[in-house]
């Protein structure tokens, strides 16, 4: 029978008075670190204010590589479903916002092209700035969701923690796959720089 995600975190809080050096960690917190793999350690600090602190609290950060290349970290971090919302939302950013404006106002998108422009790019650089600033965060709630869904469907916490194990970490393969749009629009835009000669 699956176990109770909520009883089995609620028993392993109670203070046990006869500790035993080979039983194996139980909390959320240290399973979603067993989820993460072995680069775990910049991710300490918002593993604590989402699961150990009290009260539980959003934490930002930063990434590099989030920025430059958002769908290869999302990819590479097995966050499948975001990347497919984020790629969505700015393939359909200029679209739609053209499309609202026009209605609105009933002006052609080639008088209003301006602020169709404006608009577009502080809507593109909120989704572009997103990931960056709270990626950490999301990717700790990501991993919290699925430590959660494999333990509640587990016949046993040994089993849980080697599917947990297996499941985690992260996709290379992922990331090459993440990179290449970004690569794609580079090489475009490299082939119209120099056939405008």
């Amino acid at each position: 029978m699956p176990m109770d995600t909520e009883d089995h975190f609620a028993k392993n809080d109670e203070p046990n008075d006869e500790p035993n050096e080979n039983a194996p960690e139980q909390s959320v917190a240290d399973l979603v670190r067993l989820y993460m793999g072995s680069n775990v350690k910049s991710y300490e600090r918002h593993i604590h204010s989402f699961l150990e602190s009290e009260p539980r609290k959003m934490s930002v950060g930063w990434i590099w590589v989030a920025l430059v290349f958002p769908y290869a970290w999302l990819m590479y971090r097995k966050m499948w479903g975001l990347t497919a919302v984020f790629f969505v939302f700015n393939i359909l950013n200029r679209r739609f916002i053209a499309g609202f404006t026009n209605d609105l106002t009933g002006i052609s998108s080639t008088v209003a092209g301006l602020d169709i422009y404006i608009v577009s790019f502080i809507f593109g650089s909120i989704l572009t700035l997103f990931t960056p600033i709270l990626g950490q965060h999301l990717y700790v709630r990501f991993a919290k969701n699925k430590v959660q869904k494999i333990v509640s469907s587990t016949e046993n916490m040994d089993d849980a923690r080697t599917t947990i194990s297996q499941s985690g970490g992260v996709s290379k393969i992922g990331a090459v796959i993440g990179s290449l749009p970004f690569a794609i629009s580079w090489s475009l835009l490299a082939s119209a720089y120099f056939m405008s000669f």
